[in-house]
């Protein structure tokens, strides 16, 4: 009997979780450096904090640096946890 492969098939991609075995559906290694992750998380950080910064001192410009210290750590940590 003539014994066919089967090339539909794509076998599963290694990852780092154990038990090596294990067969995780969907699962896709990363493909960027822990560089560049960095660089786009502190560059999202940055953008959410300036604005928060700049509409804090457009509504309330006398507002001391330690309250403004405060409302930024609040929307810290804040939008950190829901996202």
């Amino acid at each position: 009997m003539p014994t066919f492969l089967n090339t539909t098939k794509v076998p599963p991609a290694p990852h780092p979780f154990y038990p090596v075995e294990a067969n995780i559906v969907g699962y896709l290694a990363n493909e960027w450096s822990v560089v560049t992750l960095l660089g786009i998380f502190a560059s999202g950080w940055v953008v959410i904090l300036g604005i928060t910064l700049a509409l804090v001192r457009r509504h309330n410009p006398a507002l001391p640096s330690t309250e403004k210290a405060s409302i930024l750590w609040f929307v810290l940590s804040k939008c950190y946890t829901l996202c």
